[in-house]
């Protein structure tokens, strides 16, 4: 199962309900143009949250998600410190390996995996909320120029990757290439082109921009921070006994994952 969509679906399930029981019909899925105007629709948006400054110059990331859900992520290594109710997850990312805790106390055996899954289920789908702008460009997607209700609005396709290929995103941004609303095409959301706004705009210490703000439908995120590295964050200390894990035999042969999920 894809962890980004399965846990937004599962948020949207009771609005999405009522809304195609009100509106009747889920609107269509447009087709358009790809090539150069629709990358360049991309590129365009992508200069405005300032992705070159999120991949070169952001290595660590502090948020929260839904105000439930805290990440402290370092980026630059590929570690996760994952915190929600009276849980915590220290997991790295390469091998979804590490360490869990429950009211402070360390938890093993299959407690612990569970609260490891739970953790990269919600960076999956966290961390792709919190920027899906620098993902327009990633591995299997298509880019197509639409047009919806008269705006012009770029078409993201992920055609593979995860569990679920196919699902499609409709970006609308304005002149400067700031994204405005998002509408959403998703196989385990009933409801087809649900829209809600991308506000909320902050600038990130390293200069990255990141969108908090998405209407009552969307998802909502709130203090987040950036910066160079996790000690620039004040969060090193955090990631200790991870850092001393990959150390390890054991660790050590691991298959390598990748830190980020292929898309969401």
């Amino acid at each position: 199962m894809k962890p980004a969509r399965l846990l937004l679906a599962s948020t949207f399930a009771t609005t999405c309900a009522m809304t195609c029981a009100t509106m009747g019909a889920c609107a269509a899925l447009p087709t358009g143009s790809s090539g150069n105007d629709a990358d360049a629709f991309a590129h365009k948006m992508e200069a405005f949250v300032n992705k070159s400054a999120w991949d070169a110059s952001t290595g660590a990331v502090r948020f929260k998600f839904r105000e439930k859900r805290e990440h402290i992520w370092d980026k630059q290594r590929g570690l996760l410190v994952y915190k929600t109710g009276d849980t915590e997850a220290d997991l790295d990312l390469r091998d979804r390996g590490g360490f869990a805790f429950k009211n402070g106390v360390e938890v093993t055996g299959d407690d612990a995996k569970k609260l490891l899954d739970d953790a990269w289920s919600a960076y999956c789908n966290d961390t792709f909320w919190l920027n899906p702008i620098v993902k327009l460009f990633d591995p299997g997607t298509k880019r197509e120029l639409v047009t919806i209700d008269g705006k012009r609005g770029l078409k993201v396709t992920y055609e593979s990757g995860g569990v679920t290929p196919g699902d499609s995103y409709v970006w609308f941004a304005d002149d400067d290439g700031k994204p405005t609303s998002v509408r959403m095409w998703v196989s385990v959301i009933p409801i087809k082109g649900i829209e809600f706004p991308w506000e909320g705009w902050q600038t990130l210490s390293t200069g990255a921009k990141v969108s908090l703000t998405h209407g009552a439908k969307g998802p909502s995120l709130s203090d987040a921070t950036g910066a160079v590295d996790a000690k620039a964050l004040g969060v090193d200390d955090m990631f200790a006994k991870l850092v001393a894990r990959r150390g390890s035999p054991a660790s050590a042969a691991s298959p390598a994952l990748p830190a980020s999920p292929a898309h969401h």
